[in-house]
């Protein structure tokens, strides 16, 4: 099992999903990925978290890479306009602070947006590419990518030399193992940034701690730098708090011991009504954010358990029941 807590340079990606954040209450952390926007829509806590987290973490703005709105709009635009239009709200929101990390442009299914497969990953990638282009171009940065391992043979050999951050909640594999996996792969480019865990346990005792660290909920995004401690600084050109890890080498094991054979979970609703869709896996509020049809299938990128009920993440911020108040709705 790889510590979280153990890691050098942690971080937390938010958006407006985490709510209003105490960010006095985040210096356990070294970095912090803030949501920008998506399409023509910029995230609500934007403003008030990028300034907030300013001079207490190095800040790295994320872009929730929308590719459908424009079909499903009917806007007119083509598929390479549209990324356009996305890299010229994403400047024009940081133009006066670009922050300390390059911009990652996040990349994964959507709900709304329909699974991305090799069928329509071409139209996907080029929203994608004009994007990246255009924001590379207006910001002369270069910015990179945050994907799961699975979504890596979607892209192009254009896109895998940039600065990668990779979402897998997995504790049973190492450092070692995650960028040996992203390599095997195909990327070319630094793997940057670890997406470690979405449940806010950073010090794996079951239970999260996200209310402890400034949050609204006890769910948190938990990352970490893969690089030393003096890459981290390279990268930056700044030198961040950092906790001293242990003296033992880590140990790489052969295969993860739980989600080895199949990557993603594919399950069928099995709920007469369709079942709602989400902010976060709870019903003690109203966070009603989508509906997902039954017979409808989705993909489980995660699961979370809270007393007897147990959940799954079907996307950015997005949750589905899979068993709540004793009765099975995914199957």
């Amino acid at each position: 099992m790889t510590s979280y807590s153990a890691m050098p340079v942690k971080g937390i990606d938010v958006s407006q999903f985490n709510g209003t954040i105490d960010w006095s209450k985040t210096s356990a952390f070294s970095f912090a990925g803030i949501r920008v926007g998506y399409g023509n829509v910029k995230d609500t806590k934007f403003d008030t978290n990028w300034k907030q987290a300013k001079n207490r973490l190095e800040r790295m703005p994320y872009w929730y890479g929308d590719y459908y709105s424009h079909r499903n709009a009917n806007m007119g635009i083509t598929d390479a306009q549209w990324g356009v239009k996305q890299a010229q709200n994403c400047y024009a929101w940081l133009k006066d602070d670009f922050g300390e990390i390059p911009m990652m442009l996040d990349m994964e299914a959507s709900t709304y947006g329909g699974k991305i497969t090799f069928l329509n990953a071409g139209r996907v990638t080029a929203v994608y590419r004009a994007m990246m282009t255009e924001y590379d171009r207006l910001t002369g940065r270069r910015c990179g990518i945050y994907c799961s391992l699975g979504f890596i043979p979607l892209l192009g050999s254009w896109f895998r030399d940039r600065d990668l951050w990779i979402a897998w909640y997995n504790r049973n594999i190492s450092v070692e193992y995650v960028i040996k996996s992203a390599r095997d792969k195909g990327w070319k480019g630094p793997i940057r940034i670890w997406q470690y865990a979405s449940d806010g346990d950073f010090d794996e005792d079951g239970i999260g701690e996200g209310k402890e660290y400034g949050m609204e909920a006890n769910t948190l995004d938990l990352n970490a730098y893969l690089g030393t401690v003096q890459d981290w600084s390279s990268w930056l050109g700044t030198t961040p708090p950092i906790v001293t890890p242990p003296a033992e080498d880590p140990v790489v094991p052969e295969a993860p011991e739980f989600g080895w054979k199949k990557e993603i979970t594919v399950a069928t609703v099995n709920a007469a009504s369709g079942l709602n869709v989400r902010s976060k896996p709870t019903t003690t509020e109203y966070n009603v954010v989508g509906w997902v049809a039954n017979g409808s299938q989705v993909e489980v990128l995660e699961q979370a358990k809270y007393g007897n009920d147990i959940w799954a993440r079907v996307g950015q911020k997005q949750w589905c029941a899979i068993v709540y108040n004793g009765i099975r709705y995914l199957v």
